[in-house]
């Protein structure tokens, strides 16, 4: 997750210091303990991003966790990212359920 979350960083068009701030986070698989950060955050009314990378079933489960964790807290936004070689069978099937793609790309 870490390598994949640099790679999207050092891609954004944001600030240094912000992209800093992104990079310090912790994104070890602490799922529970996560959940927990998110619906302190939440309850703070602070707008949140959460990266979600795994394969098609692990993003699945935590969206739903997410969802029970944060009850309809609309500051929150959630991010995707599936590798594309585990799921380019349904990748079709799959982006429909989105509004919109961000693809990327390891070199």
């Amino acid at each position: 997750m870490e390598a994949t979350v640099n790679n999207l960083v050092k891609k954004m068009n944001l600030e240094e210091n912000k992209k800093k701030k992104i990079l310090k986070l912790n994104w070890k698989n602490e799922d529970l303990i996560k959940f927990k950060e998110i619906n302190k955050k939440s309850k703070e009314k602070r707008e949140i991003i959460i990266f979600i990378k795994g394969k098609q079933n692990y993003i699945k489960n935590v969206n739903k966790n997410i969802e029970k964790w944060i009850s309809g807290n609309n500051n929150i936004k959630t991010v995707d990212c599936y590798e594309f070689f585990e799921v380019e069978k349904e990748m079709e099937e799959l982006a429909k359920s989105y509004d919109k793609i961000l693809g990327t790309t390891r070199i």
